[in-house]
């Protein structure tokens, strides 16, 4: 775990992003673009937080984000082959 984001591991694999020194985020104010074996995940105008490939494939069409009370993000991704990973890119 680092100070901007976290993760936990189960048959989905769960991402929370915690904006810190940042009062109110909308929707609008983010970059997430998740795809079957990248995720990309940032503030617009800012330096990309998340970047990076997945070492499995994910399911597009069972995976969402939503942001939680103005300040943390959640995406919920899941997985196609349920195998433990260690990490959410490489």
């Amino acid at each position: 775990m680092n100070n901007i984001y976290s993760w936990s591991l189960g048959d989905r694999l769960n991402i929370s992003c915690k904006f810190k020194n940042v009062s109110y985020i909308q929707a609008k104010d983010l970059t997430v673009q998740i795809e079957k074996k990248h995720l990309k995940v940032g503030l617009k105008g800012h330096p990309l937080i998340i970047n990076g490939d997945f070492i499995k494939e994910i399911k597009l069409d069972e995976s969402t984000w939503v942001l939680e009370d103005k300040t943390t993000l959640l995406i919920s991704l899941e997985k196609v082959n349920h195998e433990y990973c260690t990490t959410v890119g490489r």
